[in-house]
């Protein structure tokens, strides 16, 4: 996640962050050859980030990117991908849900997960925003036995990763 300190510029609009305020940000993502590199590990205002003609772009390539790391880290396991959706099951016993076309992430403790999908919640009135959008993708999570056999089946390969990485 971008570290953020008072007076740290928006790259969108040149304009300083409030960081008493919500606002947009990920992690270091992008090769500095890439033309978005400087969206990436930084602070965006969340007006200036859902205007931005660049907004699908990037949110694409975080995807991208995150869908990739997901395959080659033994502690996340994907639950599911749709359009809007990627859902992933952290070893930390969190729940991942990337909304992509944000590119923004809501993290729930995974025996919440049923409780939490009754009422889908953020702190963030743009992230809830696109939570209540999909609140009917979102059930799918429900039909999924997060902490049952899907995961179960997976730790085979949890285990084969592990080797794999000496861990």
């Amino acid at each position: 996640m971008a570290i953020v300190v008072s007076g740290v510029l928006c790259p969108i609009c040149n304009k300083p962050i409030d960081v008493g305020k919500d606002f947009f940000a990920t992690t270091a993502f992008l090769e500095a050859n890439d033309p978005l590199y400087r969206f990436s590990d930084a602070a965006m205002h969340w007006e200036c980030y859902l205007t931005w003609n660049q907004r699908s772009n990037f949110a694409s390539c975080y995807a991208e990117v995150i869908e990739k790391e997901e395959t080659s880290n033994p502690f996340w396991h994907r639950l599911l991908l749709s359009d809007e959706l990627f859902v992933r099951y952290g070893e930390i016993g969190e729940v991942d849900i990337l909304l992509l076309k944000l590119a923004a992430h809501v993290r729930v403790k995974a025996h919440n997960v049923a409780v939490w999908l009754q009422n889908p919640s953020s702190e963030s009135r743009y992230i809830q925003a696109e939570l209540n959008r999909l609140r009917e993708q979102l059930q799918k999570i429900n039909e999924l036995d997060i902490l049952g056999s899907p995961l179960a089946r997976q730790k085979d390969r949890v285990e084969a990763k592990k080797k794999k990485f000496r861990l």
